[in-house]
C-alpha cells in the first residue's frame, strides 16, 4: 500500500524540505512512544542544490525537535520528535518495502506492506484528520527490500555525475539538458562524464526497480 500525506505547515521534514527545494528519503529504525508526540530514530539523506540543502541542515540543527543529528555528506542519522500522527505507521506486523520520501511540495510518501489488511487499512485511516490519499493498494509478492546502501556505493564521481544530471533536468520529459551540456558543466569530456553517469545508473537502477 502507498499513502501520500500532503503538506502540513506542523511537520518538521515536510516544511523544511518545501522551504529549501530539496527531496529526503528515510527509513525509520526504531521509536518511542509519548503522550502528545513520537520519538522516531531514522536514517536518510538528502538530494538538491548544494545551497539548499547547506540550508536544509542548518534549520534543521536550529530545531528543537531535533534530539539527534550526525551528518556525512547529504546522508544523516536523525533522532526526531516527530507529529503524532506517525504513531499509526509503527504498528506490528507492518513492513517497510522502500525508504519513505518528502518531496519539494513537503508531501510524505510512502509504502507499507502487511499480510493483514485490515492493519494496513487501519494506517490508512489514522491519517484521515491529515488527508492522507490512498495512491494503491495491492496484493503481491515482496521479492525484495530497497535500503539506503543505494547512494553510498556509488563513487564520488559516480555521484556527483548523476546528482547534476537530476538536478538539471536530465530525465525530466521532456529532457531540459543534454549529455554534452552536463560534461561542459562538470569541466569534463563528453565522454568521460556518459560514462560516469551509466556506471552510476548501472548501479542505481537495479536497487530502484
Amino acid at each position: 500500500m502507498s499513502i501520500t500525506i500532503p503538506y502540513n505547515p506542523k511537520s518538521l521534514l515536510g516544511s523544511i524540505a518545501k522551504r529549501n527545494n530539496i527531496t529526503l528519503f528515510g527509513y525509520p529504525h526504531s521509536y518511542t512512544l509519548h503522550s502528545d508526540y513520537i520519538r522516531v530514530l531514522t536514517s536518510g539523506y538528502a538530494v538538491g542544490n548544494p545551497n539548499n540543502l547547506k540550508k536544509a541542515f542548518s534549520e534543521l540543527k536550529k530545531e528543537n525537535r531535533l534530539i539527534h543529528l550526525e551528518l556525512h555528506g547529504n546522508f544523516m542519522i536523525m533522532d526526531l520528535k516527530q507529529h503524532i500522527a506517525n504513531k499509526f505507521l509503527f504498528q506490528p506486523g507492518l513492513l517497510y518495502p522502500k525508504p519513505g520520501m518528502t518531496t519539494t511540495k513537503g508531501e510524505y510518501i510512502f509504502e507499507i506492506a502487511s499480510w493483514d489488511r485490515e492493519s494496513l487499512m487501519n494506517v490508512y485511516k489514522g491519517y484521515a484528520p491529515l488527508k492522507g490519499k490512498l495512491n494503491w493498494i495491492k496484493k503481491k509478492e515482496i521479492k525484495s527490500v530497497q535500503t539506503l546502501t543505494i547512494s553510498p556505493n556509488l563513487t564520488d564521481k559516480q555521484k556527483k555525475s548523476f546528482k547534476l544530471a537530476v538536478e538539471r533536468g536530465y530525465y525530466g520529459y521532456p529532457r531540459k539538458i543534454d549529455i554534452a551540456h552536463l560534461a561542459k558543466e562538470f569541466g569534463c569530456a563528453h565522454s568521460t562524464f556518459q560514462f560516469h553517469l551509466r556506471n552510476a545508473e548501472k548501479k542505481l537502477m537495479p536497487s530502484l526497480l
